[in-house]
Order: C-alpha cells, then structure tokens, then sequence
C-alpha cells in the first residue's frame, strides 16, 4: 500500500489551488491593515510629540519625560483598540468567506446527492449530471459523468 504524505490533498490535480487564494489574500489583507494602523499611531504620536517639542523650545520650557510617556501610552492604547477591531473585523470576514466557500461545495453536492438517489429510485432516467459555473465540485462530477456514462452504454 502506498504511504500518503502529509498535506498530499494539496498536490491534487483537480484542486489546483483554489482555496489558497483566498488564504493568501485573507493573510495579506491582514498585513496590509496592521501595517496601517501601526503606521497611523505611530504617525500621529511623532507628531505629537515633535510639536510639543517646537513649543517647548519656544517657550523655553523642557519637555518632561513624563509626557512623552503618556504620549506612548496614549499610542499603545491606540494601536491595541486599533488591533482588536481589526482582529473582530477579520474574523467576520473570515467567517463570511467560510460560509461562501461551504455554500459553494456544499450546494452541488447536496444537489448531485439528490439527483443520483432520484435515478437510483427509478423516479428519473439516468442521465449525466451538472453544475453552476464556477462551483468548486466540478472535477469530481465530471468524473460520476464519466462514470454515468460508461454505465449508459
């Protein structure tokens, strides 16, 4: 018997990699939205800060370390709030994107279960089975089609 590999389902032919896109794109998504938000805090915090330095030194008054602490502060509170929308906002669309693909694997399949028990029982002819353009159990009714077919002959 021949050994499987680990992860070898991704190496299949017909899959070609259609799920990853939506990983790659959901995880570059997130990159580009924490590389942001870190930008604008820390954007903002530096020009805080650069301007309470400029009145500083125009008033000959010096900059207490105290204040830039609670400038940082502010900034770490704000990059987290930031983060948590952020990781609710993503799981949301996490969630959507899962129900998406379920709804687009699971739809056909439901479908061709009840289309093969009709013919099973005798209610409809057999004959070759489809699906919507663009759902992903194309590959696998192809093959019951090749499958119906030989039968047929």
């Amino acid at each position: 018997m021949k050994k499987r590999r680990l992860l070898s389902f991704l190496f299949i032919k017909d899959v070609k990699f259609w799920y990853f896109k939506y990983i790659l794109g959901a995880i570059i998504f997130a990159l580009i939205i924490t590389g942001i938000t870190i930008h604008f805090g820390f954007a903002h915090s530096t020009k805080l800060i650069n301007a309470l330095s400029k009145h500083a030194e125009q008033t000959n008054v010096a900059l207490s370390l105290d204040t830039i602490v609670e400038i940082l502060k502010s900034v770490q509170t704000n990059v987290m709030i930031a983060f948590i929308i952020e990781g609710i906002v993503l799981m949301l669309i996490g969630v959507i994107m899962s129900l998406y693909l379920v709804h687009r694997i699971m739809g056909p399949l439901n479908r061709l279960q009840r289309e093969i028990q009709s013919m099973i029982e005798g209610k409809t002819p057999i004959h070759p089975v489809s699906v919507r353009k663009g759902d992903y159990t194309a590959p696998f009714v192809e093959l019951i089609n090749k499958l119906i077919n030989t039968a047929i002959r």
